[in-house]
């Protein structure tokens, strides 16, 4: 009788560490890499990891996206660029295209400012400051006036498009938090 080689099954463990299974985490049941930003769109569905010399401007233009757009997805970015960092990951595009309204009415409390009205669905919250839009303002000399950045306006003031087509005389706009 010839002897038969037996197969024999190799099994290798291995260790992932922490930071290995933190290269990624789920968002919106999107894969987001890491690292990113606080406050980043947990809607987004397409990232950019930024590079030394990156500005917002080249980023948007590259990605055909609106500079308020990446402003509002990426709110570290401070409405200005000065957020932006290298090695750190930024929302880009969004998945599908879907829009959400929130309506949000508030009583202030000791403290608190109120928050005159009419003012347009989407307003950020905590706002502290608020012009009242009047025929021929238009979103630069608003910007100019309070001393903050379009970006910024934007972000605050969602209903304003990102363009200013959205500027309706006789209501109020968040200027500062």
């Amino acid at each position: 009788m010839v002897p038969t080689a037996t197969p024999t099954t190799t099994t290798t463990a291995s260790r992932t560490t922490a930071s290995e299974q933190a290269a990624s985490m789920v968002l919106s049941g999107q894969l987001t890499p890491l690292p990113i930003q606080d406050g980043m769109t947990t809607s987004c569905g397409a990232f950019y990891l930024v590079k030394t010399n990156n500005s917002c401007y080249d980023i948007a233009a590259s990605y055909g996206i609106a500079i308020v757009k990446l402003y509002i997805w990426n709110p570290a970015l401070n409405g200005d660029c000065t957020g932006l960092y290298p090695n750190y990951y930024i929302c880009v595009g969004l998945i599908g295209n879907t829009t959400t309204t929130t309506t949000t009415t508030t009583t202030p409390t000791r403290g608190e400012v109120a928050t005159p009205i009419p003012t347009q669905s989407g307003m950020v919250s905590g706002c502290t400051s608020f012009h009242s839009v009047q025929s021929g303002d238009d979103c630069y000399d608003i910007t100019a006036d309070n001393g903050i950045a379009l970006g910024k306006l934007y972000i605050w003031n969602p209903a304003l498009n990102g363009d200013c087509s959205g500027l309706w005389p006789d209501y109020y706009i968040c200027v500062g938090l």
